[in-house]
């Protein structure tokens, strides 16, 4: 009896055909398959799958799986997760701080933190990553009365001053206080003269003079900041409300970047390592894994915008610009605005301080002076250095162009 011998490189079945005149890379039927995509010898064979295993019990079982890829090649998972319903357990915390205008009267802060997440696993490290955390939702406590102008509100940052990471909110975000809705325009540190009082100031698009109630706050009073669904970096919650009947299903990987597309707005994409580093906090040896008790930081050329490379305002200067920002939907969509003015291009005589990138090359021009040693490729007795021979010693002066 003849022994058929095929390889399923096509991976496509074909139920038209008798099973003798299959061409060769389809099949006929599959149950319970995969066709292995590795370099190896075994590439076009047929694999028995594996059962599902539970990799994780990070999320309860509120939280809903909205999209899954597998990275073949890498022997990696990757998987969106949303949970509307419970709060992040390690950004969510109660904290107790005395009142901006009477110290002796304290403030129980309760701080609500609502995340979306994509994560991975690594099969060959048995790992399982945090590559985006986005906290969308923040439910917190006002930590003093308003002012009568209404013009801000007063949050707390709960014993880290100048880090924002903590309190989780962004400009954008809506506010919701008392049954009236803002937004959020501006954010500063809240300067602590006397020393018994830890907050923010959230600048909010309506005042006292448009919102009466904006100007009649008390401390104590629940405020709820949420990220607009179009303005969110991920924004899964669409899908979460409609589990189990629709999921995200246009996701790929392309090298070190991940796309995908919902059909509802606009497609994104990230970099794996890069949003791995910001959700390590730029600390990897302190978040090996990353964490989600803050939100992954935005990370170019390997390192945080601060006004130290250029990317981000001197605080001292402009109090709005909050150092740490975090990945937002202006780095993930795929298609970015226009410029709505013509580009100018400001000329400037002073240094900039490098640092050297953790995830890129570092691209130098190296200009090499050997006109001083006229015997750089000769002996002292005047021959010619033979392959092999050492050279005199030279030093190199690489002056940076970019990185």
């Amino acid at each position: 009896m003849p022994e058929f011998k095929r390889n399923f490189t096509k991976g496509r079945m074909n139920k038209d055909l008798d099973e003798r005149m299959v061409p060769n890379g389809e099949y006929r039927d599959a149950l319970n398959i995969e066709v292995s995509t590795s370099e190896g010898s075994d590439v076009g064979t047929v694999q028995t799958l594996k059962g599902n295993t539970a990799l994780t019990a990070l999320f309860g079982n509120e939280a809903s799986c909205v999209g899954t890829i597998a990275d073949e090649k890498n022997n990696k998972v990757y998987w969106f997760v949303q949970d509307k319903i419970t709060k992040n357990p390690d950004a969510s915390v109660v904290y107790s701080q005395a009142e901006q205008d009477d110290a002796t009267s304290l403030i129980s802060v309760v701080h609500d933190v609502f995340s979306d997440y994509i994560m991975e696993h690594d099969e060959a490290k048995l790992e399982t990553n945090y590559v985006v955390v986005e906290h969308w939702k923040i439910k917190t406590t006002i930590t003093n009365d308003s002012h009568t102008a209404g013009k801000h509100l007063h949050i707390s940052d709960f014993g880290y001053p100048g880090d924002i990471r903590y309190a989780g909110i962004q400009v954008g975000m809506e506010v919701q206080i008392n049954n009236m809705v803002t937004t959020v325009i501006k954010i500063e540190a809240d300067p602590n003269t006397s020393g018994n009082w830890n907050g923010w100031r959230v600048y909010t698009e309506h005042t006292a003079s448009s919102l009466t109630g904006l100007g009649s706050i008390t401390a104590g009073t629940t405020v709820t900041f949420v990220m607009p669904y179009r303005k969110r970096a991920l924004g899964f919650k669409y899908f979460a409300s409609k589990n189990p009947g629709k999921i995200i299903t246009g996701i790929n990987i392309i090298d070190d970047l991940l796309f995908w597309t919902d059909g509802l707005t606009e497609p994104k994409k990230i970099n794996i390592k890069r949003c791995i580093y910001g959700s390590q906090q730029l600390t990897p040896f302190t978040y090996l894994n990353g964490t989600r008790a803050l939100p992954t930081l935005l990370v170019v050329n390997g390192e945080s915008p601060s006004s130290v490379n250029g990317r981000l305002g001197d605080i001292a200067t402009y109090p709005s610009a909050i150092t740490l920002p975090f990945l937002s939907y202006k780095q993930t969509t795929v298609i970015k605005k226009s410029p709505i003015e013509p580009l100018t291009l400001t000329m400037a005589n002073t240094t900039k301080i490098q640092a050297s990138p953790q995830d890129g090359l570092i691209i130098t021009n190296t200009e090499v002076n050997i006109s001083n040693n006229p015997n750089f490729f000769f002996t002292t007795a005047g021959e010619r250095l033979a392959n092999g021979d050492p050279t005199t010693p030279i030093t190199l002066q690489p002056q940076w162009i970019g990185q």
